[in-house]
Parts: C-alpha cells; sequence; structure tokens
C-alpha cells in the first residue's frame, strides 16, 4: 500500500510538470531522434538526412518511430510511454532494495523509491524526447534479473531440483535480454557486458555456464 501511494503521488507530480518546461522547440539531442524516428516510421530506415548513415545506438529511434506509425508525428504518446516508463522506475528501484538491503532496514527500499519518485531529472527527462528514461529502465529491469539469479543460487532443498535448475538459467536469459537492449539504447554498455560476466564468473564459480549464457544473449541481441 506505501509503494501504491507513493506512484500516485508521483504521478501527480509528473501531471503537475507536463509540459511546464521552460523551453523553446526541441533541444539537444532531440531533433536528430526525432528525424531519424521519422525515416524509419516511413520505411526509409536508418540511411538518412541526405544518405548519411545512423551511427547512434538504434533502439530508441525504433522506440520512437513505433510512436509515429500509431499515434501520429505529436509527440503527446511518446510522452506518456515515457512518463509511464519513469514509473516503472520507480517499482524497480524498490523491488532492488528490497532484495539488496538487509531486512533490519525495512524503511530503505520505500525511501529509495520516493528519492526516485521526486528527483527531478526522473520527472522531467519523460517529457524530452531523449534515450534516458528507457535505457535506466532497461537497465534496473536487468539488474533485477541478475539479482535473480543471485537470489537462485541459494539452497532451496523443497523446491522441485527440476523447476530450480531451470530459473537460474531463465534469469540469466533475461538478464541478457535486458541489458542487451540497452546496449542498443546506449552504446556505452557495450564495455561493461564483459564486466558483469566478469563478476558472475567469480560469484558462480561453479556455474560458470550462467555468465556464459549472459554473454551470449546479450551480445546475440
Amino acid at each position: 500500500m506505501p509503494l501504491l501511494i507513493l506512484l500516485a503521488a508521483a504521478a501527480l507530480f509528473r501531471i503537475a510538470l507536463w509540459d511546464a518546461l521552460p523551453r523553446q522547440g526541441l533541444i539537444s539531442d532531440e531533433g536528430e531522434y526525432l528525424s531519424a524516428a521519422w525515416w524509419l516510421a516511413h520505411g526509409r530506415g536508418f540511411d538518412w538526412h541526405q544518405g548519411y548513415l545512423w551511427t547512434r545506438a538504434p533502439l530508441y529511434p525504433v522506440f520512437l518511430a513505433l510512436h509515429i506509425v500509431f499515434f501520429g508525428d505529436a509527440l503527446v504518446a511518446i510522452v506518456v510511454t515515457q512518463t509511464i516508463l519513469s514509473l516503472i522506475i520507480i517499482v524497480l528501484v524498490y523491488a532492488l532494495a528490497r532484495r539488496i538491503v538487509p531486512t533490519d532496514l525495512r524503511a530503505a527500499p520505500l525511501i529509495a523509491a520516493a528519492l526516485t519518485s521526486f528527483y527531478l531529472p526522473f520527472v522531467v527527462y519523460p517529457q524530452m524526447i531523449l534515450s534516458e528514461t528507457l535505457y535506466i529502465c532497461l537497465v534496473l529491469s536487468g539488474m533485477l534479473a541478475l539479482a535473480r539469479v543471485n537470489a537462485q543460487a541459494a539452497p532451496a532443498p523443497a523446491v522441485d531440483s527440476r523447476h530450480r535448475s531451470f530459473q537460474p538459467i531463465f534469469s540469466s536469459i533475461v538478464a541478457g535480454v535486458l541489458f542487451g537492449m540497452a546496449t542498443l539504447t546506449r552504446s556505452q554498455t557495450l564495455l561493461a557486458l564483459p564486466l558483469i560476466a566478469g563478476w558472475m564468473a567469480f560469484a558462480w564459480r561453479r556455474h560458470l555456464w550462467r555468465p556464459l549464457v549472459f554473454l551470449v544473449v546479450a551480445g546475440t541481441i
């Protein structure tokens, strides 16, 4: 219940700041992202702007292009989707905090979620045509999947062994998919993938197939 109240307050705060940014027209990389998305939405691929090849990570322009295809050129649908993603980020931060914070600090997950709810960059970035909101959501989702792999490494004799053996594989695949998608959103995550796989190999030296599955899936995406 406290989390639901917090999410409602966060949503109201975002609505209150809707279209309240002191800006005139597009800023930063917004025009470039929208141009690439418009070309994608109209079937011209990534060969855009007088034949120049788009060299940025492709997933965010695809994300924008889907909105243009289904909702037209108005930016409202994009902002609504990104606002929903910003609320999902709050839930992800709460879930991660519950997994990594000691149980005697019961208020910590809610405090972390509250800080995320009202931290202004997280509030105003959904109104911008920039990749940060989508990227953060994917990275946090990937981190939560990795935390599930870690939790599933603990002994649980009451759980059916076949079901238990499949859980870490599934979580490793999900983490690989999410981090692969994050890398396609912002390419700097590419350098983090081998570091994450190395940490997984160190943590689960008897189960080296887990980092291998993660790395193969992330690389394939």
